[in-house]
């Protein structure tokens, strides 16, 4: 899986979730980004961006992400990070 599939993941992911549930997931998230960069937060795209910057997040790191998604109950984006893992594991074992 390149980078740029992931990267469409991401999008796809900040595109579904609900825009009006930013401060929720900006509070779940507050352990993971920076001290005061909340404030730089203005959409969920933003908010992955910051979790990268702080490596919460990333192609091999999506523990985060199913948290969220998981917390969020939204379980069909959920299956699509696990099959993104699982065709990215098939990947590097080649």
């Amino acid at each position: 899986m390149s980078k740029i599939e992931y990267s469409d993941l991401l999008f796809e992911i900040s595109e579904k979730l609900d825009v009006t549930k930013l401060p929720r997931l900006i509070f779940m998230c507050r352990e993971e980004i920076a001290e005061g960069s909340e404030r730089n937060v203005r959409d969920v795209l933003t908010l992955f961006k910051e979790l990268e910057r702080n490596n919460s997040l990333g192609i091999d790191r999506l523990d985060t992400l199913k948290e969220i998604l998981t917390q969020m109950d939204k379980r069909w984006l959920l299956k699509k990070v696990r099959e993104f893992e699982i065709r990215r594991k098939g990947i590097l074992k080649y």
